[in-house]
């Protein structure tokens, strides 16, 4: 009964909203008809909003356009959100659709006088915006404001809602102005839209677990994240070194693509303490969806076969066991390849015991 309901609703719906289309041009507006419609913003997409499994609380964004080919100077647009379904909670919130967040972006956001009116009755708001000595000029089609819903917990979906343009309760009525002080009505493209919920996926991430860092020396490696769901993966991508400044590491994008992207992490810990640090990398997609995984760096040098971040004869007993005695091998080979000469052996354990108790050569001193 629900189903036949919606689709009922649905075909009403655009059959209503497309019919404001082809309103007569008015004699003001000269040239070619100018037209104010919406459009789906973000992740959503043509007639359908969608509402991603991973964010919550829920909003929707809508844009408000422009088609003109006159110099105008003012406009105010006047509309309500109608033919809601029985089981959508949707509303503006005031912090979200505030002038300077509403016209951010839009053609008219430098204008001086810009108002989001919403204190008349919800779901019903005002648009305004004019300026003396600013105006738009130029001929083709132009964000003007974003609407951004919020919709509540408890809603049942899909479901459906419209935008329409009416009279406002103060009196104000659809129209633009143009430089010369003319005003008119524009065509207005009322429109429905469809809200549904999508079941996002977070991103699959690919990151090796840990990475030595020599003595100062920059340390790269590589990170993936793929999408099943074939949106586009690298929205947001950050790193985070807790205590770290952000001039000993950098984030460099190698590739990019509706469901891969890859990424080259730098670490320059020259200047910084030898010690274990951990590169948390986060990405986000279109959807919303977070993931995050964690490169552990053990910043030492050669010669600390027990990763302790010193090289002391507690590494000369460590490296002898583990040849002698089946003991624990080095977190990293090549810190108990003390004479580098590619492998582990017990000249390495003679080597850094001279170095520590005869003042031999230091670790890797003779390549």
């Amino acid at each position: 009964m629900y189903l036949k309901y919606f689709i009922l609703a649905m075909g009403l719906c655009f059959l209503i909203a497309g019919s404001f289309a082809y309103a007569q041009q008015d004699p003001n507006d000269l040239g070619e008809p100018d037209v104010i419609y919406f459009e789906a913003q973000g992740l959503h997409s043509n007639n359908t909003l969608w509402l991603s499994s991973c964010m919550y609380p829920w909003e929707v964004s809508i844009g408000i356009y422009l088609t003109s080919d006159n110099p105008i100077n003012g406009l105010v647009i006047p509309l309500v959100d109608t033919a809601y379904g029985p089981e959508l909670i949707a509303y503006l919130d005031s912090v979200k659709n505030n002038p300077d967040s509403s016209f951010k972006g839009g053609i008219v956001e430098n204008f001086d006088s810009l108002v989001v009116d919403l204190s008349y009755n919800p779901p019903q708001v005002l648009y305004v915006a004019s300026d003396t000595n600013d105006s738009v000029n130029a001929s083709g089609s132009y964000l003007i404001a974003r609407m951004v819903y919020s919709i509540g917990f408890g809603s049942s979906l899909p479901e459906i809602m419209c935008l329409d343009s009416l009279i406002f309760p103060t009196g104000e009525q659809l129209k633009l102005i143009r430089t010369d002080g003319v005003h008119y009505t524009p065509q207005f493209e009322s429109k429905c839209f469809v809200v549904s919920e999508k079941a996002a996926t977070p991103p699959n991430l690919y990151c090796t677990d840990k990475v030595l860092g020599l003595d100062g020396d920059t340390v790269t490696y590589e990170v993936q994240a793929s999408d099943v769901d074939g949106d586009i993966v690298p929205q947001s991508a950050y790193l985070i070194i807790s205590g770290v400044d952000s001039t000993h590491y950098s984030l460099i994008t190698l590739g990019s693509g509706s469901d891969l992207a890859i990424w080259r992490v730098e670490f320059y810990p020259e200047g910084l303490e030898f010690g274990e640090y951990k590169i948390r990398f986060k990405v986000r997609d279109e959807f919303m969806c977070w993931s995050e995984c964690t490169t552990e760096v053990y910043h030492t040098r050669i010669g600390d076969a027990d990763c302790d971040y010193d090289v002391e004869l507690s590494d000369v007993i460590f490296l002898a066991n583990y040849l002698l005695k089946s003991g624990d091998a080095p977190l990293f080979s090549q810190l108990g390849d003390v004479n580098c000469n590619g492998g582990i052996a017990i000249d390495d354990v003679i080597y850094l015991a001279n170095y520590l108790l005869k003042s031999g050569p230091e670790p890797c001193a003779e390549i």
